[in-house]
């Protein structure tokens, strides 16, 4: 279902959702150093690549790699857009309260990948398709 929110709905939107990102990365933030600590105590000396592609990427995750990506990703997406009433219920039914549906954003008009194979994808909290969704 396609809705057509006007400019000022858009940056409301965009800047709700940033904010929404800001504070939970903020609350996250001691479970991720928490976790890498953890992983410093737990060298694995016999397998020292797996050790350091792990600690890479928890070192990317304390400093919000994914939460940046996205913020950018919402704001450069002009056309994402916040779930309806109806699209959250749906979701609702499947994942219950195991996501936060005040971050997941639509984007109809993705036009890398779903344009080309005609198929719909998640990064993030984004859905990417191009055209509307049965």
């Amino acid at each position: 279902m396609e809705n057509h929110f006007s400019y000022g709905q858009k940056v409301q939107s965009k800047l709700g959702g940033s904010l929404r990102r800001i504070l939970q990365y903020v609350r996250w933030l001691p479970v991720r150093v928490g976790r890498l600590l953890q992983h410093f105590v737990n060298i694995r000396k016999n397998r020292p690549i797996v050790w350091l592609t792990d600690c890479m990427m928890m070192i990317l995750d304390l400093l919000g790699l994914a939460e940046w990506y996205e913020t950018l990703a919402d704001w450069i997406k002009w056309n994402t857009r916040p779930l309806t009433a109806e699209e959250r219920k749906i979701g609702q039914a499947i994942f219950g309260e195991s996501l936060d549906w005040e971050r997941v954003r639509i984007d109809t008009r993705s036009y890398l990948g779903p344009r080309q194979s005609a198929i719909c994808y998640v990064s993030g909290y984004t859905i990417n398709s191009w055209g509307e969704m049965t």
